[in-house]
């Protein structure tokens, strides 16, 4: 098959990109050839087809250097039909005939604009759903304000979304997420896709409540690599890796180091919330930044555990899968599609966040029994080997495609 994938960034951002590469390293290895429509950005990984990509934008600074109403009307003119995202995948589309179309992103910077030219040109399209964005404004289903899951929006008006502000805690940005909700749905423009991939049973379940096909719908994970774990000594650290943001359960992170201070916490990622933690972190708290594949990998293998205190709904974190892989148990809030992974007790252990008290002695239990470390370790490789493995992926990915 020829297959074009649609994703705004091409360069590894997060497990959104992470997964648009895999797949197109995946699907080239099966003798299909994959093309890229992006957005140009000075992080790209080079491609031949970036003569096609729009161009970047920084919304932000043309807000900044253009002042609110000049950079106001450039974003609004961005980010609800983008005629040259229309052009330009017009070109793409001729040149290369894709079978199929692949999105992964595409709101805000290329937009629903080039959804016309594809299907003028009758190519199927697949979109795999890696947030709630066509649901919610912020695409979490979370208040930042109130640091907790917010779900008001769903299946109704996003008005809700301005009076919170639930944008960057900006009225203008929330207010331009929730107009462009609106006006796609007014133009019924997401009946011009023909599946929609839900990576997670728990993201599935919300695109139904929210008034989306359930034939349209089609549960398949993400799938990991098979990596090999290092027969190294584990040692007394709970590692965590991931974005450094308030809906990745941060707080619930420093008060659980606070509370077993003879134990190392290693915080791997970046987020809103570094300064913050350089300036007031604990002494068992280690800051690691940014780390490569590579990097990261040695640190699980040396974990004794994962935590994955996340307190939104969480789609299908790598992280977890990851962590599984290289026989590293986790300990996961009770949250999300954390649970659809995280077999309570088997394959790691499961919190609520609001019993920290009893979170902590799970955690004490478990890195003072070694034995169960390595039993819990062995089971959650075993058990992502079997539900998240490449070839199995493959086929399904064939199906939705097939399908259409």
């Amino acid at each position: 098959m020829n297959i074009l994938i649609v994703s705004i960034y091409h360069y590894i951002r997060g497990g959104l990109e992470r997964y648009a590469f895999s797949l197109a390293e995946l699907l080239r290895e099966k003798g299909n050839n994959v093309s890229f429509f992006s957005m140009k950005h000075p992080e790209n990984i080079l491609s031949d087809d970036e003569r096609y990509f729009v161009e970047y934008i920084d919304y932000p600074t043309i807000a900044e250097e253009k002042g609110i109403i000049r950079g106001g009307v450039d974003t609004l003119r961005r980010t609800f039909f983008f005629p040259q995202a229309a052009r330009n995948i017009s070109y793409l589309l001729d040149d290369k005939r894709p079978d199929i179309v692949h999105i992964q992103s595409l709101l805000h910077y290329i937009t629903p604009s080039i959804l016309y030219p594809i299907k003028r040109r009758g190519i199927p399209v697949v979109w795999t759903l890696h947030d709630y964005s066509l649901l919610c404004a912020n695409g979490l289903f979370f208040s930042e304000r109130r640091e907790s899951i917010c779900t008001r929006c769903l299946g109704r008006t996003p008005l809700w979304a301005i009076f919170e502000r639930c944008k960057k805690n900006s009225i203008s940005a929330s207010t331009i997420a929730a107009l462009e909700m609106i006006l796609y749905k007014l133009l019924s423009v997401w009946d011009k896709v023909d599946r929609f991939i839900c990576p997670s049973r728990t993201l599935m379940e919300y695109y139904k409540k929210g008034g989306f096909p359930e034939e349209k719908l089609v549960y398949l994970p993400n799938f990991v690599d098979e990596v090999s774990p290092k027969d190294l000594p584990r040692e007394k650290k709970i590692i965590f890796s991931g974005r450094l943001s308030p809906e990745k359960g941060i707080k619930i992170l420093l008060e659980l180091a606070s509370r077993l201070p003879e134990i190392d916490f290693e915080l791997a990622g970046t987020g809103q919330l570094e300064k913050q933690l350089l300036e007031n972190r604990l002494a068992n708290i280690h800051l690691l930044g940014y780390l490569t594949k590579e990097e990261l990998f040695d640190r699980l293998n040396r974990a004794a555990v994962t935590l994955f205190p996340s307190i939104w709904l969480e789609n299908l974190p790598y992280s977890v899968l990851e962590s599984m892989m290289l026989k590293t148990p986790v300990v996961a809030s009770d949250v999300g599609a954390a649970r659809e992974i995280v077999k309570d007790n088997e394959t790691g252990v499961l919190f609520s966040p609001q019993r920290l008290d009893e979170a902590k002695e799970k955690i004490i239990t478990l890195m003072n029994d070694t034995s169960r470390l390595e039993e819990m370790g062995r089971k959650a490789r075993d058990f992502v080997l079997e539900n998240f493995d490449r070839e199995t992926h493959y086929q399904r990915v064939m199906e939705v495609y097939n399908s259409v």
